[in-house]
């Protein structure tokens, strides 16, 4: 594209951001832009409704380049993000992982039948996770989808105040 105004790792941080959209719209779910990443390491925040009005922030990161090993794909995350992830917080927050091909080309396919956006996202909870002070290789399972299951059970586990790990 020699017209693309974006970069390509932007490019994947919109598509990123598009899919949690699009998965917080399917649920029926609110998604706001967080007013700057690198402050505090939330891209996104996803509130539902309902009397207790629960919410979540999400750190979104994205790769072309995954390294799926037999225990889920393993991941590099910087020493801040990785330590604003792993600190107690008053509002819980997730790190989603879209998985992209390696290919620009290969994103996203456009046919008679819809858009399809090529690749898992997958989701992890790093509250309490070890101290790495200079970043961390984390782990996620290949179950740990992000979907609209996962989204809906990340919800109502903090409706009822429950920890974010062992119910998805």
């Amino acid at each position: 594209m020699d017209d693309a105004v974006l970069t390509d790792q932007q490019r994947m941080a919109e598509l990123s951001f598009g899919y949690l959209t699009i998965m917080s719209a399917v649920a029926g779910y609110t998604c706001q832009r967080g007013p700057d990443p690198d402050m505090d390491s939330v891209d996104a925040t996803v509130r539902a409704g309902g009397l207790s009005r629960p919410l979540f922030d999400v750190q979104l990161k994205t790769t072309r380049s995954p390294m799926w090993r037999n225990d889920g794909l393993h991941f590099w995350l910087k020493a801040k993000n990785y330590q604003d992830l792993r600190a107690k917080r008053m509002v819980k927050a997730v790190l989603v992982v879209l998985v992209l091909p390696a290919k620009p080309s290969d994103w996203v396919e456009c046919t008679a039948d819809g858009l399809f956006l090529r690749g898992p996202a997958l989701w992890d909870w790093l509250e309490g996770s070890a101290e790495a002070p200079g970043g961390k290789t984390v782990v996620i399972p290949e179950r740990q989808r992000f979907d609209l299951d996962a989204m809906q059970s990340i919800i109502s586990r903090v409706r009822q105040g429950l920890p974010l790990k062992g119910g998805v």
